[in-house]
């Protein structure tokens, strides 16, 4: 058995789709068209080299170059095994662990095998324009009921130890971690066991909801601006600016991080009624605003709602051009946890 990484993050909204119902998913969504492709990726007289080599040329022929990501594709359908166990990073900090329980299969197999009814056929269609080109039968290994999405899943800080965590920050799409074996072990059980840690994480998780309750009934504007102020500087910004409201097109807060060489701007979304078109147009100013920049330092990206929740597809944007999305729940933690005694400073 081995253990696995492996990140869903792209096309976010159907990859999380796919997981609720039990499969993992990845793209190359073009390769998964070419018969020869799939059939090569199955003949069990090429394992090894011969379908390593039938790989590159299929992608060679198809884009022109042996691009980095094959790699990628290349352990998802010839080295994810039956039995093996995969940790899934989620978004908003969360993760899973799945079991393999299946042979791969394309896409277009799935909706021909999989598919009857004529509610789902109707979703299908919008599939056949997705990237997404292959599926791998999986079983959830984490107990208790599913989020939002469908997903059973926990917070990383509160069930897997230093050292998954950290892994699971690595941004290759997937890869060995059958060194990580203790780790996924303990994550597992810590999980299952209703114990005082689980305890506590209900404590935790109450007074969160309570707090994000109060923040959006009672804070202003101003009171909110200040607890971002306040934060940056416990968390040991040297200077952090609330910029006049004629500057804040740009950003509303500005905080310097001198010993990492770091400058986080921070847009804060007060009562946006469209928030993911908001939160597109904030990263396309952010990314503008970044080649205007040459004093060598790196620049960072926070977006704060405390009363709007971002779709998957807002996350996918913003992962990808390294701007940090933090909805109230994940806000009203970091500032319990930064302790309530900045309630006073404001």
């Amino acid at each position: 058995m081995a253990v696995w990484i492996h990140r869903i993050s792209h096309c976010a909204e159907d990859s999380y789709r796919f997981l609720a119902k039990g499969y993992l998913s990845i793209g190359f969504s073009d390769i998964a068209k070419e018969r020869d492709f799939v059939s090569a990726m199955k003949d069990a007289s090429l394992i090894g080299k011969g379908q390593r080599d039938f790989l590159e040329k299929k992608i060679i022929a198809l884009w022109g170059e042996k691009i980095k990501q094959r790699y990628g594709l290349w352990r998802f359908l010839l080295e994810f095994k039956i039995g093996d166990i995969v940790v899934i990073p989620l978004f908003d900090q969360k993760f899973t662990i799945v079991k393999v329980i299946g042979q791969w299969l394309t896409l277009e197999q799935y909706q021909k095998e999989f598919v009857s009814n004529r509610a789902e056929k109707t979703v299908i269609k919008k599939e056949e324009s997705i990237d997404i080109g292959f599926l791998l039968p999986i079983k959830f290994l984490f107990e208790g009921e599913k989020d939002e999405n469908g997903i059973i899943s926990a917070f990383r800080e509160e069930y897997a130890d230093d050292a998954l965590c950290s892994c699971m920050k690595i941004p290759k799409t997937n890869m060995d971690i059958s060194y990580l074996q203790k780790s996924v072990e303990y994550a597992l059980e810590n999980q299952k066991q209703k114990n005082t840690i689980h305890t506590l994480s209900q404590i935790q998780t109450t007074l969160t909801k309570m707090f994000l309750k109060i923040m959006q009934d009672f804070f202003e504007t101003d009171h909110i601006d200040k607890l971002i102020k306040c934060y940056l500087q416990k968390q040991g910004a040297i200077f952090v600016q609330i910029l006049p409201k004629r500057e804040k097109q740009y950003t509303d807060i500005v905080a310097e991080f001198q010993q990492l060489g770091l400058i986080l701007c921070v847009k804060v979304a007060h009562d946006i009624s469209e928030i993911d078109k908001w939160v597109m147009e904030q990263i396309q100013i952010h990314q503008k605003q970044l080649y205007q920049q040459s004093d060598g330092s790196i620049y960072g990206m926070w977006i704060i709602s405390i009363k709007n929740t971002y779709s998957n597809a807002a996350k996918e944007c913003a992962a990808k051009n390294n701007v940090q999305l933090i909805e109230g729940s994940v806000f009203a933690k970091m500032l319990l946890k930064a302790g309530l005694i900045i309630l006073d400073e404001i």
